[in-house]
């Protein structure tokens, strides 16, 4: 089944209770993340037995969690005491124990992929490369974006949008990417999504406070899902989709494209891709990389 095949609509979830647990695809302390692979057990249910990736993540601290924490409503357990240092487990008001989800369900074989941890490696891509394998490629393996046009038609998301041009020929939709809280401004990450073309900034400034110079404003390449976005993310913000690699920052692109039209038609691209992705599989496969 296809993801353009598979529904796009769910009853309402008010728990996860409907799930069991398969396995682990991604645990990452250092982020307090945690992204499983699981099925429906819902009986009755017209997605039963189908597969779900739920990514569990920790919410950042705040000034206003840590003056809770302060205020002395927590139950504290020592666990290690020596001269000045002292270790304890907290035990927080339920309040400060919220956990940020993200389902995905029903999920098909390419989502649980993307989320499975795998070994990564930088490959080149000539612009033969790209009309040989990478266009062909992408032209019948894509993963379904009808959740794009939701939000570009209104059907979706409404409440999130942070601007909306409408012009079909210079607008775009700007909203919070579902990677970002929405609330720890120094993790602050934005997505514009482009109608055509048009992209400006002055708006994440007026709802957040926060300055162009702040912003890293940037494309990625290989993009999660081919219609055009940009990506707007705080500086002191650290995540894998900004590095070296994955993302290029869109004054560069604007600066390359103005002197040279053609650039990126002509330019040899270098990206990382992890060893299980079916384009590295594809340029395996074609012969264009040797398989690690």
């Amino acid at each position: 089944m296809t993801d353009d095949q598979r529904t796009t609509t769910m009853k309402a979830v008010n728990d996860f209770g409907f799930l069991k647990l398969q396995e682990v695809l991604m645990d990452a302390p250092e982020k307090k993340l945690m992204c499983i692979h699981a099925k429906s057990t819902a009986e009755g249910d017209e997605n039963q037995g189908a597969d779900a990736v739920v990514i569990f993540e920790k919410h950042p601290f705040t000034v206003a969690s840590i003056e809770k924490i302060l205020s002395g409503d927590v139950r504290m357990t020592l666990l290690m005491e020596n001269d000045v240092y002292r270790t304890y487990d907290l035990l927080a008001p339920q309040e400060l124990n919220v956990i940020k989800s993200t389902l995905i369900y029903p999920a098909t074989e390419r989502h649980i992929e993307k989320w499975r941890v795998h070994d990564m490696e930088m490959v080149e891509e000539s612009a033969a490369t790209y009309k040989a394998v990478t266009l062909p490629f992408l032209q019948s393996n894509q993963f379904s974006i009808q959740w794009v046009y939701n939000i570009l038609e209104g059907r979706a998301e409404n409440d999130r949008i942070i601007m909306d041009e409408t012009d079909p020929k210079d607008g775009f939709v700007l909203a919070p990417d579902l990677k970002w809280d929405g609330k720890t401004l120094e993790n602050l990450y934005v997505t514009a999504i482009v109608r055509q073309r048009g992209i400006r900034s002055e708006a994440i400034e007026k709802r957040y406070d926060v300055r162009r110079s702040s912003l890293r404003i940037f494309l990625h390449y290989q993009p999660t899902y081919y219609h055009l976005h940009v990506h707007f993310t705080h500086l002191k913000s650290e995540t894998m989709s900004q590095s070296a690699g994955k993302a290029i920052l869109l004054d560069d692109v604007i600066d390359n494209v103005q002197l040279l039209s053609d650039y990126y038609a002509t330019k040899t691209m270098h990206f990382v891709l992890k060893t299980n992705d079916p384009l590295y599989l594809e340029f395996v496969a074609k012969g264009v990389i040797k398989s690690a």
